[in-house]
């Protein structure tokens, strides 16, 4: 062996060996953080990290059936609720590759019944001004009735739009149901038919299922809510007919190989469709993909979740990264989505905590009400509790609201208050917190300050009326 193959041995054997060393303590701070929400159990599901061509985390912990004591495997199939859109996202930038749509046309030429003044990109961008079908009270009557894209379209269709087209934000389920409608109508084929040989199949994405089954398959993860006291209870109730808004199911090591391909491979997507999937379906990015894939801190995290269920998919294109976080713990993935980025783009190891509202919960049953009230800046600020807005205490307060604790929920919303004074919000929480207690007084005081602020507000209107 000649000198110029030797060092190039030599050179290649110390980037393994610092590539091993790196992916270990990389594994080894992973590990810590599992084991952290697996002691204090707030974390049940799975998480895996792809980086540069090796998986270097997969792990399950929790159970997916808590009645029956099953473990989550790695190979647990886990409900991904809104991940789903990405999957009819792909699917229409693929026809528009095709050229069988224009991002641009008008829904109307598709689905007979549907605004004219709506595209396909502001369905997309979630700015088209259709609402939500989950809200609708027919649907809520028997969510399994409605067992295709045809049936949902008919029942979207019925409500007006929320505003005009492309003047507004407004995350929409039934617009995605109605792109579904539009991929059944250009290729003739089901949604079903389109993502099987469109995504499923070309990835191998062997483990993901689109179909409808009754709760306690063995293979599915069972959703759970945690209510403020610890006490669990199941979603079995709450199932629903997967559509292409989402609701189907999936593993982690399946969603990691749709994460893969926008990195990798043009498997899913050519250079152009992928620069439109990372800037949002922007139609004039100011960016092009190799700024995409150049930026140190950039990536895109995409979330779903309902009762019982959180899912993640994150792709980091500078790091060469996917991660995939599901849970089958409401809100869960969220809760720990911080930590795993942490480390992924600092290398900073931090364990994760309680949900705020747990740790408040504990802090009152330790110190009390009216100290935990008293001191309750300094509380959170020492324990690593950063409240940047109102809507996370707003939150924290309606989920003592829902156990029955009241009085603890309107401390928590006299502090809300209290951070965020010019907030309408907050205080129309706290008025409808006394209005529960059966203290009129000083709900009706609540709700007059929240006119003070938005003079427009029916609610508070309607309250004070019904108290005068």
């Amino acid at each position: 062996m000649n000198r110029y193959y030797i060092l190039i041995f030599k050179v290649c054997l110390m980037i393994s060996m610092y590539s091993f060393a790196v992916f270990s303590d990389v594994k080894n701070d992973f590990e810590n953080i599992m084991n952290e929400c697996e002691k204090k159990d707030i974390f049940s599901g799975t998480v895996l990290t792809y980086t540069d061509g090796n998986i270097i985390y997969e792990k399950a912990i929790g159970l997916s059936d808590r009645k029956k004591n099953i473990p989550n495997e790695t190979y647990t199939k886990h409900n991904i609720a809104s991940i789903g859109k990405l999957f009819t996202a792909v699917i229409i930038l693929q026809l528009a590759q095709e050229g069988k749509l224009d991002p641009d046309s008008k829904i109307s030429s598709y689905i007979k019944g549907a605004s004219n003044k709506v595209t396909i990109r502001q369905l997309l961008q979630h700015t088209s001004g259709y609402g939500d079908y989950l809200n609708d009270p027919e649907y809520s009557k028997n969510p399994v009735k409605y067992k295709n894209i045809k049936d949902l379209t008919e029942l979207i269709l019925k409500e007006p739009l929320k505003f005009e087209a492309g003047q507004e934000f407004s995350y929409s389920n039934s617009g995605y149901v109605l792109l579904g409608g539009v991929i059944e109508f250009i290729t003739g084929k089901s949604y079903s038919e389109n993502l099987s040989k469109r995504i499923l199949d070309p990835l191998g994405m062997k483990n993901s299922e689109y179909d409808y089954k009754e709760p306690g398959d063995i293979k599915r993860a069972i959703g759970y809510i945690k209510d403020i006291t610890g006490k669990f209870s199941d979603n079995r109730d709450l199932t629903e007919v997967p559509t292409p808004a989402g609701g189907m199911y999936s593993t982690a090591h399946d969603l990691y190989l749709f994460g893969r391909s926008f990195l990798e491979n043009n498997l899913l997507l050519n250079e152009d469709s992928k620069l439109t999937f990372f800037t949002e379906f922007s139609s004039e990015s100011q960016v092009n993909l190799q700024q995409i894939f150049s930026d140190p801190g950039g990536g895109n995290i995409y979330a779903g979740g309902s009762p019982g269920i959180n899912s993640l998919l994150m792709i980091f294109p500078q790091k060469k990264t996917v991660t995939v976080i599901l849970s089958n713990y409401d809100q869960a993935a969220n809760n720990i989505e911080k930590n795993i980025t942490d480390l992924i783009l600092k290398g900073e190891l931090n364990l994760p905590k309680p949900t705020i509202a747990e740790f408040i919960y504990s802090a009152i049953n330790e110190k009390g009400i009216d100290y935990t009230g008293e001191n309750f800046k300094s509380i959170m600020s020492e324990n690593g509790y950063e409240i940047r807005n109102e809507k996370l205490l707003n939150q924290t307060g309606y989920r003592f609201l829902k156990s029955g604790l009241t009085d603890e929920s309107i401390m928590i919303f006299k502090k809300n208050a209290e951070m965020f004074p010019d907030v309408a919000n907050c205080y129309d929480s706290l008025g409808e917190a006394y209005l529960l207690k059966g203290d009129k007084v000083n709900a009706a005081a609540n709700f007059k300050k929240v006119l003070e602020i938005d003079p427009e507000n029916e609610n508070a209107k309607n309250i004070l009326n019904k108290l005068n």
